[in-house]
């Protein structure tokens, strides 16, 4: 059996029990709204007779069809998302109008520096 968040126990997270205050009494800092409820799940696999001698590696080969064991990049799965000409620009690493700022920062990374310029005649917000 295998155990995915905890299972279906209903135990509590650690920030369950946290709590904050200054100066007079504490308050929590999250309230579990659903205390005793599953937060996970259990995977059970069930072999015909005594359980084999398996590796990891058939494991994940059992358990294929249910969980992704692959890595995935967070930033690539949210390109994947994003239209034709926005995925283009990513890859070419250039902006182009309608770009977002996460997007564009994604095609051309973070600057190296930031200036802000005031000029006198102007109020600047």
């Amino acid at each position: 059996m295998l155990e995915i968040n905890g299972g279906v126990k209903g135990t509590g997270h650690w920030y369950d029990h946290v709590e904050v205050g200054m100066g007079g009494p504490t308050s929590p800092v999250g309230r579990n709204q659903n205390a005793g409820t599953a937060n996970g799940s259990n995977l059970v696999l069930v072999f015909p007779g005594p359980v084999p001698s398996v590796k990891s590696v058939e494991i994940k080969r059992m358990l294929a069809g249910v969980l992704d064991f692959e890595k995935h990049s967070a930033s690539a799965q949210y390109v994947d998302t994003l239209p034709e000409p926005v995925k283009k620009a990513i890859k070419e690493q250039k902006a182009i109008p309608g770009m977002d700022k996460d997007q564009v920062m994604l095609a051309l990374g973070k600057p190296q520096n930031k200036s802000r310029e005031t000029k006198p005649d102007r109020i600047q917000l």
